[in-house]
């Protein structure tokens, strides 16, 4: 739950979360395992590459800093990837124990859901708009037609939505492996439906729909549940229209905004283009130094992609490991059932399609905690 509802701290200095905190708890339970000579499985596996290929990010990091050229957000990327080792390992190791595979998916979901649950929050009872703040202040929100955009515990709308939605793939994984009731898809619809009603946000709403309708054509008299589940899914986003914002506009109109996609798309395409001659030019990765370098030549900061992200902080050999291990567990789909892990994998791969995710903690945990699978689990 504390890897799914990444929180400030009160009172913790320099941004930490409980995500970190799950992983200091992780580590002293592991370190008192290896003591005893009881490690848990899956032992060394190719998070310990992982580990091994972060050495280069290191050294960039390091540069970046002695050159003062860092950047904070990027430079806590390491720290927390780092750290996820270690929750990565943990979690690994308790989804692999039958008995607690259960409860610990739960616990996620239900980490997930405090996440949703934050941003509704923020949504309802704030609105900087009608606060006392400077307008160089407000130019700090992320808007849409003048309105906010909320945000709950995150940084970016784009990446609440991006972290929420992990709800879907973990609500079918959890019905195809027969842990919750085939009705809890209607949590997965109302996920969907809130997220992109108060964020607005596309790209990973649109992959989340792209799974939930990939398991409903993988069943028996698939075309009648998909129209139920569509039904269900447009009916829910006509109620949650008048919940809108006065001025924001219906989601159906944000959703087929034609001007606004393709002035987004322009940008992202530029930035994304950049972001990969960068990685490149820069093979072992720059460390959060690639923040200043890309905005520099695009004017963005952000690469609209978190493999590129990750290949631009950590070189292209970590991003490559991390590519190759979400694309063998996506793999697993091919399985009737499939595992949790392999809708997970592939709503990774198509959520950093879109956004530089790694900033959030939640996707280094995840990520982490699928390299660290053992080799029987993804065959």
């Amino acid at each position: 739950m504390l890897v799914a509802f990444p929180a400030l701290l009160p009172g913790a200095p320099g941004g930490v979360r409980t995500s970190e905190l799950a992983a200091v708890l992780a580590l002293t339970g592991l370190g008192m395992s290896a003591l005893w000579g009881q490690l848990p499985p899956p032992g060394p596996r190719p998070a310990g590459i992982a580990f091994l290929l972060c050495l280069p990010w290191i050294g960039a990091e390091l540069v970046a800093t002695t050159m003062q050229d860092y950047d904070r957000p990027a430079q806590m990327m390491l720290v927390r990837w780092v750290m996820s080792l270690a929750s990565g390992y943990a979690l690994a190791a308790l989804m692999g124990w039958p008995e607690a595979r259960r409860p610990v998916s739960l616990g996620l979901l239900a980490g997930l859901l405090l996440s949703f649950g934050s941003i509704v929050l923020d949504h309802v009872t704030f609105d900087p708009a009608h606060a006392d703040f400077t307008v160089v202040e407000l130019e700090q929100f992320v808007w849409v037609n003048g309105v906010y955009r909320a945000t709950g515990i995150f940084s970016h709308p784009n990446a609440a939505a991006g972290t929420v939605l992990l709800a879907v793939p973990l609500v079918i994984g959890l019905v195809e492996e027969r842990l919750l009731p085939r009705l809890s898809l209607l949590l997965a619809v109302g996920v969907i439906g809130g997220v992109f009603a108060i964020t607005q946000t596309r790209g990973p709403t649109a992959f989340a729909v792209l799974l939930l309708l990939l398991h409903l054509v993988r069943r028996g008299a698939a075309m009648r549940r998909a129209l139920a589940f569509g039904g269900v899914a447009l009916l829910l986003l006509l109620l949650a229209d008048p919940l809108q914002s006065p001025g924001q506009g219906s989601m159906m109109q944000r959703l087929m905004d034609a001007d606004n996609i393709q002035a987004g798309a322009s940008d992202r395409i530029d930035t994304v283009l950049a972001s990969l001659e960068l990685a490149l030019s820069h093979p072992l990765g720059l460390g959060s130094a690639y923040v200043a370098e890309l905005e520099a030549r695009t004017g963005f900061s952000a690469t609209h992609n978190g493999i590129l992200q990750l290949a631009l902080t950590g070189g292209l050999p970590i991003a490559i490991l991390v590519v190759a291990m979400l694309t063998r567990h996506a793999g697993m789909l091919l399985r009737r059932p499939a595992p949790i892990e392999a809708w997970t994998a592939a709503y990774l791969i198509g959520a950093l399609l879109f956004e530089n995710q790694f900033f959030v903690p939640t996707f280094a945990v995840l990520t982490i905690w699928l390299l660290w699978l053992p080799r029987r689990a993804a065959a």
